[in-house]
């Protein structure tokens, strides 16, 4: 088992690291991690509060690329964003640039993309809100847009994960009323 998670400093600089297991209850860091942070088109400085987090794996089948995806702050405006990067071998990482680019600051989290049919689908939270977004394009580089949004459900992360003949399965963070205020 592989597991692309983010790591942070004390500063609360974000890269993706690797690890692995054989039995998923043992995991071992990979001496290699961190192994993906943007390059110099995003914000992103070591030892400052720089995103990078919330790593998605998206590959294509029939193909023999692998892409990750991150959340990310865009420069020179700070916009929110949506690194990523290609490997055929689930790295080393090779940068491609911002995937897409928010229309503000708020960054795009929890993003998870998916291909149905003829599309492609993004899923992410803008930070600071809990409500799903949806926007699709029939092009994996190009055709992204908020102005098709679709709000799909309230939360966070959502996650659509296949399993061999049996029906999607839908996941999602939700926040909890507590009697000392929201949890998430």
């Amino acid at each position: 088992w592989l597991m692309y998670y983010t790591g942070a400093t004390y500063g609360l600089t974000q890269q993706t690291g690797l690890a692995s297991s054989y039995d998923l209850f043992h995991w071992f860091r990979w001496a290699g991690s961190p192994l993906y942070h943007p390059g110099s088109w995003a914000i992103w400085n070591a030892g400052q509060w720089s995103n990078c987090r919330d790593p998605e794996l998206f590959h294509e089948e029939g193909s023999s690329e692998w892409y990750l995806l991150n959340s990310v702050s865009v420069a020179p405006d700070s916009l929110g964003g949506i690194s990523h990067a290609i490997s055929t071998n689930l790295g080393p990482w090779t940068d491609l640039g911002a995937f897409f680019v928010n229309d503000s600051n708020k960054v795009l989290e929890s993003v998870q993309l998916v291909k149905r049919g003829d599309y492609y689908h993004l899923f992410f939270t803008e930070e600071g809100e809990q409500l799903i977004s949806h926007i699709s394009s029939p092009s994996f580089t190009g055709g992204w847009s908020k102005a098709n949004r679709t709000y799909i459900d309230e939360g966070h992360a959502c996650e659509i994960t296949s399993i061999p003949g049996e029906p999607e399965l839908w996941s999602l963070h939700s926040g909890l009323e507590l009697i000392d205020g929201p949890r998430f």
